[in-house]
């Protein structure tokens, strides 16, 4: 599955990290240091000098560019990008009233 432009989704098993752009998500998936979001968040923001965060399990995020595997979301306050991955489990979160 992937996501969609401009639809709503969360993960709920898992914190996610939102990179600062596609490069350095790129040189993170590469690397393999893509876990543990708190270290990873501050590692990334030194090695980048941009910050780099994470969003919490359940955290509704909001689909603003896609480019591959590469995802750029609003995540509450926090903007940045994901690496999509299957495991994740994201799920689209729908409005059941409508």
């Amino acid at each position: 599955m992937m996501l969609e432009v401009g639809k709503l989704y969360s993960c709920s098993k898992y914190f996610l990290l939102l990179y600062p752009d596609t490069d350095i998500a790129s040189l993170a998936f590469e690397s393999g240091k893509i876990s543990e979001p708190f270290y990873a968040a501050s590692y990334w923001s030194k090695q980048s000098g941009k910050s780099a965060s994470y969003c919490n399990p359940e955290t509704p995020f909001l689909v603003l560019t896609v480019e591959e595997k590469y995802i750029d979301v609003l995540a509450g306050d926090r903007k940045g990008w994901i690496i999509y991955q299957d495991w994740l489990n994201i799920q689209e979160i729908v409005d059941e009233a409508a």
